[in-house]
């Protein structure tokens, strides 16, 4: 009884910390192998000054950004959980790492139309349809963000490269602060997985 009393007062008990390391890893990581993917593309296309590369690659382009978006929802959860809880436990583990990765209100990771965008976005798409529009639907573009005040363009995906922007049914996320917050979160999980005390929870 008094060793679950104890326990009860940790929101990780300090023996399960490298599970949540090593969870968390898998989002940043997979993340960042979608940004180098996008790299070597927009890099091999100003190299050889031939702009018909990302035409060509624009589906792997828009899917590795998806990707992003999406590792970054998961790591959003474990800084603010949907749900409380059972005597708010994921509150308090929620609040415990954002004290640890320094992840603040202002955090990118907590824009909720980011969330949003990806776990109901079958959802959305039932809901965009749904409206009467007139203009172009757009399936995948990939430039400079087009004029708005003509003929209404609707894209399905797209990336504005001029503003590092990506838009999905509507919906606008900055890509370059979360990608930030997601290398930022990386470093520390590194120093943490290097420790002596994470190499002494994975035996």
């Amino acid at each position: 009884m008094l060793y679950a009393k104890i326990m009860e007062n940790y929101a990780i008990q300090p023996h399960c910390e490298a599970f949540f390391i090593i969870g968390m890893l898998f989002n940043c990581e997979s993340a960042m192998d979608s940004i180098e993917d996008i790299n070597t593309i927009f890099d091999a296309a100003q190299k050889k000054e031939n702009a018909d590369i990302i035409d060509e690659c624009m589906n792997s382009i828009l899917n590795n950004l998806q990707n992003i978006i999406s590792q970054g929802a998961s790591l959003s959860r474990f800084f603010w959980p949907s749900q409380a809880g059972e005597q708010k436990i994921h509150k308090k583990r929620a609040k415990y790492l954002r004290e640890v990765f320094e992840v603040n209100e202002n955090s990118p990771l907590k824009n909720r139309t980011l969330r949003n965008a990806i776990e109901h976005f079958d959802e959305k798409l039932d809901i965009y349809f749904q409206k009467p529009e007139v203009g172009f639907f757009l399936n995948k573009y990939i430039g400079p963000e087009p004029d708005r005040n003509g003929v209404k363009n609707h894209f399905f995906r797209a990336y504005f490269i001029d503003t590092a922007t990506f838009e999905i049914l509507g919906q606008k996320l900055k890509i370059e602060p979360l990608v930030e917050e997601i290398y930022s979160i990386y470093e520390k999980l590194e120093i943490f997985r290097k420790s002596e005390r994470f190499k002494e929870q994975s035996i």
